[in-house]
């Protein structure tokens, strides 16, 4: 099976959108097919997974593949596999909680909420910035950000992060901190998170890359109605406000909590995100100020708006689902200690974990020495 976005030759015009949006070079391939005709293939190689393509795409020739088959046919099959949930499921779906309860009826052992690997992905950033003395770093939560520093800008490799996306550290924290065992599939807004998942340097801790698309699909074509089925929660540690994530600077939400006055730089979509990549390059090159963190993410509209949601949330229905939780996360994460307000993950994590745990390598994959 095709992994990644790929292009369906029958529907295929070579119209030379898919072309036109695309942030890198080489990643799409022009030929002529048997029948004479202009077709555009997709170099894996070269492309980045940004989905770009299939916004645009007025032919529905641009489609990628995911894990969601394998993953239904593996419970199917009697497999112990558990589901790490993204945040944005709770802005892509009326009412996730049954969907959960039907993932559940299917055999899903555990339902883990990612927010709570969020919130780990940020404190263990903030500890490794102050141990390892970072002063300026890139963000890594979105695979397609570091799929393009890999293959195209190797040279900014040393300025991200350091530290495992939430998904992974929600991995790491399950199979280190609570004996899990089993299978891991991720409920994902995200394409490119199959190459992460696939990445030597996640360890093959996560099996499954299940998009929120996909995965509509599967109801659709089975007739399942949601509402049959009882709501259930998150298992394991309840997160703070790690959900936030899911929109354009909710990292950087929950980075303030530690450190309020910390430059942060918010960018978000393929275009911007790309040029600007390559303006923090040359003030870094000619020693001028750049933001101690970049906040960056490949969709506009951050992960709610994700490439493998396959359904546009308006951005103030998902802010207000987002800010609702929040208000009531807040009442429990934050408490009083004297004249000191304490987050209680980050207390808690001071106490129990070790950030050097969640660290994370890149690999030089360079396919263009541009730079």
């Amino acid at each position: 099976m095709e992994q990644g976005v790929f292009t369906r030759e029958e529907k295929c015009t070579g119209c030379n959108k898919c072309i036109a949006v695309c942030p890198v070079d080489c990643a799409n391939r022009v030929y002529i097919a048997r029948d004479g005709s202009r077709k555009v293939h997709v170099d894996a190689e070269y492309c980045i997974q940004c989905g770009a393509c299939l916004r645009v795409c007025d032919h529905q020739a641009r489609d990628y593949a995911d894990d969601t088959e394998r993953f239904l046919a593996d419970l199917a099959a009697g497999e112990t596999i558990s589901i790490a949930a993204a945040p944005a499921l709770l802005t892509n779906f009326d009412e996730p909680g049954r969907l959960l309860g039907w993932l559940k009826s299917l055999g899903a052992a555990r339902i883990y909420d990612v927010s709570f690997g969020a919130d780990i992905a940020t404190w263990a950033m903030l500890r490794a910035m102050k141990e390892l003395g970072i002063a300026s770093l890139i963000t890594q939560p979105c695979p397609t950000v570091v799929n393009y520093c890999e293959k195209y800008f190797p040279s900014l490799l040393p300025r991200l992060a350091p530290i495992q996306s939430p998904l992974l550290c929600l991995a790491i924290y399950l199979r280190q901190y609570e004996d899990f065992r089993g299978k891991l599939a991720f409920l994902s807004p995200c394409i490119a998170k199959a190459e992460e998942i696939r990445d030597p340097h996640t360890k093959g801790l996560v099996q499954y890359n299940v998009t929120f698309g996909k995965l509509r699909e599967k109801l659709a074509a089975g007739q399942v109605q949601l509402a049959e089925y009882p709501a259930v929660g998150f298992d394991g540690t309840p997160s703070g406000i790690g959900h936030v994530y899911s929109r354009p600077g909710g990292l950087s939400e929950t980075v303030r909590i530690e450190a309020p006055d910390l430059w942060i730089r918010q960018v978000d979509g393929a275009k911007r995100t790309h040029s600007y990549l390559c303006e923090y390059y040359a003030r870094t090159k000619a020693g001028e100020p750049v933001p101690g963190i970049v906040d960056i993410l490949n969709c506009q509209g951050g992960c709610n708006l994700g490439t493998g949601t396959g359904k546009g949330v308006p951005a103030d229905d998902a802010d207000q689902r987002t800010d609702k939780r929040k208000a009531v996360k807040v009442k429990e994460s934050f408490r009083c200690v004297g004249e000191k307000t304490v987050y209680a993950p980050n207390d808690d994590f001071d106490r129990r974990l070790s950030w050097r745990d969640f660290l994370r390598e890149y690999t030089d994959k360079q396919v263009d020495a541009f730079f």
